[in-house]
C-alpha cells in the first residue's frame, strides 16, 4: 500500500487526484488519505464525470485541470468552477470507514 500512498501524495501535491475505478481501490485510497493526511477533504466530480479531491477544507481556491480529461477542477474563494460537482455518492459511500 505503501505504493499507493506515495502515488496519492504526488498526486496532491499536483493538485488533482484521479479516483480508481472499483470499490476496493477507491475505499483503499479513500481510507489512506483519512489516514495518512488526516482527513480527506471533500471530493468532486469535473465536467465529464471524473473523481477528485481538494484537500484541507476541501473548499477550491485554485484551478486546474482534469488529469483524465483536461476539463477544469477546482475554483476560487470557495467557489468551484463551472461544470463541477460535488461526489456526495463517493463521501456518503465512503465516509464512513474506521480506520
Amino acid at each position: 500500500m505503501r505504493n499507493e500512498v506515495e502515488e496519492v501524495e504526488k498526486m496532491l501535491r499536483d493538485s488533482t487526484f484521479y479516483m480508481p475505478v472499483s470499490n476496493e481501490e477507491k475505499a483503499a485510497v479513500y481510507a489512506a488519505m483519512a489516514n495518512d493526511f488526516r482527513g480527506t477533504g471533500h471530493w468532486y466530480y469535473c465536467e465529464n464525470g471524473h473523481p477528485f479531491t481538494i484537500g484541507e477544507c476541501g473548499m477550491p481556491m485554485e484551478t486546474s485541470q482534469c488529469p483524465q480529461c483536461g476539463s477544469p477542477v477546482g475554483g476560487h474563494d470557495h467557489e468551484v468552477v463551472g461544470g463541477v460537482r460535488p461526489a456526495t455518492d463517493l463521501e456518503r459511500q465512503f465516509g464512513g470507514l474506521r480506520i
